[in-house]
């Protein structure tokens, strides 16, 4: 493995991360970024100064709150202090939030580590997978081709909790097999416990992560460490939400004081969740509305890359756990009253499977290898669309990608970037990204091109390491 392969596609990755603008007043987006205002700001965790600008908000004894989940916003606090420390306040004259202040905490908090993320998944990836050439195109169609693209450049909290319970997993693999030591577990817990108080739904995984270390001698020690590693970020937010809603397990969702529709269907079930429905799995999956393989096409690989897997001996643990994960969310989703993300570019609440997704298809690209390029090109090419026009497409449009992304990219009206920022118009502004990937993209597979082909797909399920 030569690092300067992760090393360049760290670099071309953060370089995608950081040229897009995220210039929308988002109602999610601000509900995050109000709170690290108002704690930096005004000292207190209540949101009163900015709750006119989301309707994602809870009400508690006369004072509003973000209705999230707390993590996203703890992060961020002391990016936004050191951002006050030589600027003027995110809420300037008239009310308006600066836009340049949540750009910049965005691309701190979760653009930087998400580029970190992909390097460090493409190393991962050789575990599963030996050709250079195969782990480059997953890590570009996981980076550039899926939602984690559009959630890197824009403050929700769900791509963060995505490489949070990711990097916890590599952990746990790492140390299953003995390459790194048992404290590293309490490492995972840490990174697993700070995702479950991200994003709620991330709890799933994090409860699998802790099944996924019990098999084998010593099992119910790692566990015990795992637990250990979550548990300060859990009593955490639990004081959190009994400071600010009276109670460890009440937040905000149980004290909404937004729109009436929000406020009523989340009012149904158990926080909106009901029971899955066949109708929403189809639209959240190869739909032109939410269509989580027709964004992405190359994840339609995954059930190949699981099938690989499971043929894996050595790999049949993490393969059942990869399965279970890839089918609870989608489940889960459809039974949720928001199932289609609201203003998103596809079913955010899935971004957090991406990367097992992804992990999957890794492993199908030696059996497909052309097929699975052409998959990606296409995926990096449809995701570069919403991102380069309206990352957050409305829930009104059908077909957002066609209606919206393409129209207006063709019309050259285009979010704000670098290139627009120097000058270039419409379009054109997107020149230097385009030849930074061009000129990247070819540094880094020339020298994967000489072994590719000898490698062969029987290749990919020989196993490289001894089961644990």
């Amino acid at each position: 493995m030569k690092p300067s392969k992760a090393l360049g596609l760290f670099l071309l990755i953060l370089f995608s991360y950081l040229y897009f603008f995220y210039l929308w007043s988002n109602a999610n987006v601000n509900s995050h970024l109000n709170l690290a205002y108002a704690i930096v700001d005004q000292h207190t965790l209540s949101i009163d100064a900015y709750h006119l600008n989301t309707i994602d908000k809870a009400f508690h004894k006369g004072h509003f709150y973000s209705d999230k989940a707390v993590g996203a916003s703890l992060l961020a606090t002391p990016f936004y202090a050191a951002i006050r420390a030589v600027g003027p306040p995110a809420l300037a004259g008239g009310g308006k939030l600066d836009f340049f202040t949540a750009y910049l905490i965005t691309f701190l908090v979760i653009g930087i580590p998400s580029a970190i993320f992909g390097s460090f998944f493409y190393r991962f990836l050789e575990e599963m997978v030996p050709v250079e050439y195969d782990r480059m195109t997953i890590t570009i169609g996981y980076a550039l081709g899926t939602m984690a693209y559009p959630f890197s450049i824009a403050f929700f909290s769900h791509q963060l909790a995505a490489i949070l319970l990711f990097s916890s997993f590599m952990m746990l693999y790492l140390v299953r097999r003995g390459r790194l030591r048992l404290m590293h577990v309490g490492v995972a817990g840490t990174l697993a416990g700070y995702g479950v108080i991200t994003e709620y739904p991330a709890t799933i995984a994090a409860l699998v992560l802790g099944l996924y270390i019990l098999p084998g001698a010593g099992g119910r020690k790692r566990l015990a460490i795992f637990v250990a590693g979550a548990v300060p970020w859990i009593v955490l937010a639990a004081t959190y939400n009994t400071v600010v809603f009276g109670s460890p397990l009440s937040q905000g969702y149980a004290s909404l004081a937004g729109a009436e529709e929000f406020i009523e269907e989340m009012g149904k079930g158990l926080m909106g969740i009901t029971y899955p429905r066949l109708d929403v799995l189809y639209n959240t999956t190869f739909s032109t509305y939410r269509g989580l393989f027709y964004f992405s096409p190359f994840l339609i690989l995954t059930p190949l890359g699981l099938y690989v897997l499971y043929r894996r001996r050595d790999l049949r643990i993490e393969f059942w756990m990869i399965l279970f994960l890839v089918l609870i969310y989608p489940l889960y989703n459809s039974a949720y009253a928001f199932w289609h993300g609201g203003a998103s570019p596809g079913p955010r609440h899935l971004t957090i499977i991406l990367p097992f997704m992804a992990l999957a298809c890794g492993l199908a690209v030696p059996r497909q290898r052309i097929l699975a390029s052409l998959m990606v090109a296409v995926s990096v090419l449809f995701t570069t669309l919403v991102v380069a026009t309206n990352p957050t497409p409305p829930t009104w449009l059908p077909h957002p990608l066609l209606q919206l992304s393409v129209m207006n990219f063709l019309s050259g009206n285009v979010t704000g970037n670098w290139g627009t920022l120097f000058g270039l118009d419409g379009a054109s502004g997107l020149i230097p990204l385009g030849a930074v990937w061009v000129l990247g993209i070819a540094l880094l597979y020339r020298r994967s091109q000489a072994g590719r082909a000898s490698v062969t797909a029987s290749d990919s399920d020989r196993p490289r390491i001894r089961p644990a």
